[in-house]
């Protein structure tokens, strides 16, 4: 399976050097792949930290034997998050997080709570796993003290044609990009990802965020992504 991460502080707090409040991660593990994209509430004083917890939370979840049942996982990663960021400061430290968890034989489990964005090719059929936002613009799910089990949406899939893979994106790139182009995107990011070697390619993303286009973007952004590979690739 081929990866690329990259997550980078928006203008906005570059400039006034606030602490960049997402996070990402790409792990192997002895089973499988692991990807976390977070995103810290700018309206909390903790939600930098929040967020770098939120990925150590989930690695946990996965790294436990034995790993919780399906049931279980989204409960254990909200119970592990608490207790690093503790019980005192969760609703200071509330971040939003999306994982993907693939193993060997290309089966993943997606899993979202908050704003965001995960793109997914399964079985060669591309799908936007994350609904229409509803509600107010500037309300948002996301881990706090309390556990809700409702909030989050998870998705298994399969990753096992050429052109497989799943992308998962923090809201300082989904809200930017038209959603009638999310294929496309898609496909630009797996082809570069092909091009390059793993660190040339996260160079290269990183470059393009930093770079964003659209004017007067001022958000963090992260991104995390997987695509299958065949042997012969």
């Amino acid at each position: 399976m081929r990866t690329c991460c990259a997550s980078v502080a928006g203008p906005d707090n570059r400039t006034r050097g606030v602490p960049k409040q997402d996070a990402a991660m790409v792990r192997r593990l002895a089973s499988g792949l692991l990807l976390v994209v977070c995103d810290g509430l700018g309206s909390r004083s903790e939600s930098a930290n929040g967020a770098r917890q939120a990925c150590c939370a989930v690695k946990a979840a996965f790294t436990t034997s034995p790993p919780p049942r399906d049931d279980a996982l989204c409960e254990t990663v909200h119970r592990n998050w608490v207790r690093r960021v503790t019980a005192e400061s969760a609703e200071a430290a509330a971040t939003t997080c999306l994982f993907s968890y693939v193993d060997a034989g290309g089966n993943a489990t997606v899993a979202q709570l908050g704003d965001g964005l995960i793109l997914c090719r399964s079985q060669g059929r591309f799908t936007n796993l994350t609904p229409e936002r509803s509600g107010f613009s500037n309300q948002t799910l996301a881990l706090s003290g309390v556990f809700t089990g409702g909030e989050w949406l998870v998705h298994r899939c399969a990753l096992e044609e050429p052109g497989d893979g799943i992308i998962m994106m923090t809201d300082g790139i989904s809200e930017d990009i038209d959603h009638r182009r999310l294929e496309e995107f898609f496909e630009e990011i797996r082809n570069q990802t092909f091009s390059r070697r793993s660190p040339a390619m996260g160079r290269w993303l990183t470059h393009q965020l930093h770079e964003w286009p659209t004017p007067g973007h001022s958000d963090d952004k992260s991104i995390a992504a997987v695509f299958w590979e065949n042997e012969d690739d």
